[in-house]
């Protein structure tokens, strides 16, 4: 099972776009902080951290629809 949802969360990753896979990897796997991210992305750390949590709304809404029974 576990397995499993490593490769349905994987495949919801991939189904991301590209600056959703960056800033989420940012934050989740690398531990930077928004203003880090945000001097990355080239933008405010308050945009930054909107991104991140739209992000995390694709994220669940794609794992939503890939977990369906």
């Amino acid at each position: 099972i576990a397995l499993e949802m490593s490769a349905e969360l994987e495949a919801a990753l991939l189904a991301l776009d590209e600056r959703d896979r960056f800033v989420l990897d940012c934050r989740d796997n690398l531990g930077l902080g928004y203003e880090q991210i945000a001097r990355e992305l080239g933008t405010s750390a308050a945009n930054a951290k909107l991104r991140c949590h739209r992000a995390r709304e694709r994220l669940r809404a794609a794992l939503a629809k890939r977990l369906v029974v």
